[in-house]
Protein backbone atom coordinates (compact mmCIF):
# COMPACT_ATOMS: atom_id res chain seq x y z
CA UNK A 1 0.00 0.00 0.00
CA UNK A 2 1.89 3.14 -1.09
CA UNK A 3 0.90 6.31 1.06
CA UNK A 4 1.14 10.00 0.29
CA UNK A 5 1.89 13.30 1.85
CA UNK A 6 0.40 17.08 1.22
CA UNK A 7 2.42 19.87 0.20
CA UNK A 8 -0.07 22.40 0.22
CA UNK A 9 -2.14 21.55 -3.19
CA UNK A 10 0.28 18.79 -4.30
CA UNK A 11 0.84 15.49 -3.05
CA UNK A 12 3.36 13.19 -3.38
CA UNK A 13 3.61 9.48 -3.40
CA UNK A 14 6.01 8.07 -0.67
CA UNK A 15 7.57 5.99 -3.14
CA UNK A 16 8.46 8.95 -5.50
CA UNK A 17 9.83 10.60 -2.24
CA UNK A 18 11.98 7.73 -1.43
CA UNK A 19 13.02 7.86 -5.11
CA UNK A 20 14.18 11.87 -4.94
CA UNK A 21 15.11 12.14 -1.45
CA UNK A 22 14.45 11.38 2.25
CA UNK A 23 12.12 12.93 3.77
CA UNK A 24 13.04 13.80 7.39
CA UNK A 25 11.16 16.01 9.77
CA UNK A 26 9.08 17.60 7.36
CA UNK A 27 12.38 18.57 5.11
CA UNK A 28 13.10 16.35 1.83
CA UNK A 29 16.41 15.91 2.24
CA UNK A 30 18.94 15.10 -1.23
CA UNK A 31 19.23 11.83 -2.82
CA UNK A 32 21.91 9.36 -1.76
CA UNK A 33 22.50 11.52 2.00
CA UNK A 34 20.68 8.39 3.49
CA UNK A 35 18.14 8.85 6.37
CA UNK A 36 20.45 10.38 8.87
CA UNK A 37 22.33 13.07 7.20
CA UNK A 38 21.22 16.01 5.83
CA UNK A 39 22.81 19.00 3.19
CA UNK A 40 25.85 20.42 4.47
CA UNK A 41 25.40 24.56 5.83
CA UNK A 42 27.55 26.78 3.59
CA UNK A 43 28.05 29.30 6.67
CA UNK A 44 28.87 28.42 10.56
CA UNK A 45 26.39 26.34 11.25
CA UNK A 46 28.39 23.45 9.57
CA UNK A 47 29.84 23.21 12.72
CA UNK A 48 27.30 21.54 15.48
CA UNK A 49 29.90 22.46 18.56
CA UNK A 50 32.99 23.31 19.73
CA UNK A 51 35.40 24.16 23.03
CA UNK A 52 38.92 24.55 23.77
CA UNK A 53 41.17 22.85 25.55
CA UNK A 54 44.16 25.81 26.74
CA UNK A 55 47.25 24.26 28.03
CA UNK A 56 49.74 26.96 30.14
CA UNK A 57 53.43 27.06 30.06
CA UNK A 58 53.33 24.93 32.91
CA UNK A 59 51.80 21.94 31.61
CA UNK A 60 48.30 22.77 33.54
CA UNK A 61 45.48 22.41 30.37
CA UNK A 62 41.79 23.68 31.28
CA UNK A 63 38.69 22.81 28.80
CA UNK A 64 36.98 26.10 28.06
CA UNK A 65 34.06 26.57 25.84
CA UNK A 66 34.66 30.55 24.06
CA UNK A 67 38.15 31.88 24.31
CA UNK A 68 37.37 35.55 24.99
CA UNK A 69 39.43 36.58 28.01
CA UNK A 70 40.92 33.18 28.11
CA UNK A 71 43.94 32.85 26.61
CA UNK A 72 47.74 34.01 27.31
CA UNK A 73 50.51 34.25 25.68
CA UNK A 74 52.70 31.28 25.33
CA UNK A 75 49.34 29.18 26.06
CA UNK A 76 48.66 26.10 23.65
CA UNK A 77 45.34 25.92 22.40
CA UNK A 78 43.44 22.88 21.09
CA UNK A 79 40.32 23.19 19.10
CA UNK A 80 38.05 20.34 19.62
CA UNK A 81 34.68 20.71 17.37
CA UNK A 82 32.13 18.57 15.22
CA UNK A 83 31.00 19.46 12.20
CA UNK A 84 27.11 18.67 10.65
CA UNK A 85 26.24 14.64 9.93
CA UNK A 86 25.90 15.84 6.07
CA UNK A 87 29.13 17.90 5.51
CA UNK A 88 32.36 16.79 3.93
CA UNK A 89 35.85 18.68 2.92
CA UNK A 90 34.81 21.65 5.32
CA UNK A 91 37.55 23.28 5.63
CA UNK A 92 38.61 25.08 9.29
CA UNK A 93 41.31 26.81 10.34
CA UNK A 94 42.74 27.80 13.91
CA UNK A 95 45.22 30.93 14.03
CA UNK A 96 48.04 33.01 16.02
CA UNK A 97 48.85 36.20 14.65
CA UNK A 98 51.32 38.34 16.83
CA UNK A 99 49.74 41.51 17.11
CA UNK A 100 50.81 45.27 17.50
CA UNK A 101 48.69 45.59 20.87
CA UNK A 102 46.69 43.74 23.33
CA UNK A 103 43.05 44.26 21.93
CA UNK A 104 41.82 44.21 18.40
CA UNK A 105 42.25 47.40 16.18
CA UNK A 106 40.87 47.46 12.55
CA UNK A 107 43.26 50.26 12.02
CA UNK A 108 46.70 48.39 12.66
CA UNK A 109 44.93 44.51 11.88
CA UNK A 110 46.96 44.68 8.47
CA UNK A 111 49.99 44.87 10.98
CA UNK A 112 49.09 41.40 12.82
CA UNK A 113 51.70 38.73 11.48
CA UNK A 114 50.64 35.12 11.27
CA UNK A 115 52.75 32.95 13.77
CA UNK A 116 51.30 29.58 13.86
CA UNK A 117 47.86 27.88 11.91
CA UNK A 118 47.05 24.37 11.71
CA UNK A 119 44.29 24.21 8.70
CA UNK A 120 42.29 21.36 7.76
CA UNK A 121 39.81 19.68 5.74
CA UNK A 122 37.20 17.87 7.73
CA UNK A 123 33.90 15.50 7.46
CA UNK A 124 30.96 15.25 10.16
CA UNK A 125 29.71 12.48 12.29
CA UNK A 126 33.26 12.11 14.16
CA UNK A 127 35.39 14.59 16.46
CA UNK A 128 38.01 16.88 15.16
CA UNK A 129 41.27 18.79 16.07
CA UNK A 130 43.32 21.68 15.25
CA UNK A 131 46.10 23.37 18.06
CA UNK A 132 48.56 25.89 17.82
CA UNK A 133 50.53 27.62 20.50
CA UNK A 134 50.05 31.47 20.60
CA UNK A 135 52.84 33.66 20.76
CA UNK A 136 54.98 35.00 23.59
CA UNK A 137 53.27 38.63 22.39
CA UNK A 138 50.84 40.49 22.35
CA UNK A 139 48.34 38.41 20.29
CA UNK A 140 45.09 37.60 18.17
CA UNK A 141 43.68 33.81 18.20
CA UNK A 142 40.83 33.21 15.48
CA UNK A 143 38.88 29.33 15.07
CA UNK A 144 37.58 30.01 11.78
CA UNK A 145 35.89 28.11 9.06
CA UNK A 146 37.42 28.24 5.72
CA UNK A 147 41.49 29.09 5.03
CA UNK A 148 43.44 31.88 7.07
CA UNK A 149 43.71 35.17 5.94
CA UNK A 150 47.58 36.03 5.93
CA UNK A 151 47.38 39.42 5.70
CA UNK A 152 44.01 41.28 7.45
CA UNK A 153 42.59 44.40 6.99
CA UNK A 154 43.02 47.32 5.93
CA UNK A 155 39.91 49.09 7.80
CA UNK A 156 37.26 49.17 5.74
CA UNK A 157 37.45 45.94 3.76
CA UNK A 158 35.82 42.76 3.58
CA UNK A 159 39.72 41.33 4.18
CA UNK A 160 38.69 40.04 8.05
CA UNK A 161 36.71 36.92 9.06
CA UNK A 162 34.14 38.53 10.47
CA UNK A 163 33.30 40.40 7.50
CA UNK A 164 33.38 37.54 5.74
CA UNK A 165 31.03 35.79 8.43
CA UNK A 166 33.92 32.84 9.21
CA UNK A 167 34.72 33.86 12.74
CA UNK A 168 32.92 31.26 14.85
CA UNK A 169 35.68 32.40 18.22
CA UNK A 170 38.74 34.82 19.09
CA UNK A 171 40.42 36.43 21.67
CA UNK A 172 43.29 39.30 21.95
CA UNK A 173 46.25 39.51 24.78
CA UNK A 174 49.52 40.44 25.65
CA UNK A 175 51.61 40.56 28.74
Amino acid sequence: MLSSITFGAKSLCLATLTAIGVLVAGTVVASGQGATGAACPTDNSAVDGYHFVVTDSNGNARTIADLTGNTRPGDTVQAVFTLHAGCSNVQMSLVAYEAPGPTFDANTASQQVVRQQQTGSFSGGSSNTLQVTIPSADFQIDFVRGAVITQLGPDGSSNFYSAQNRLLDSDNGGD
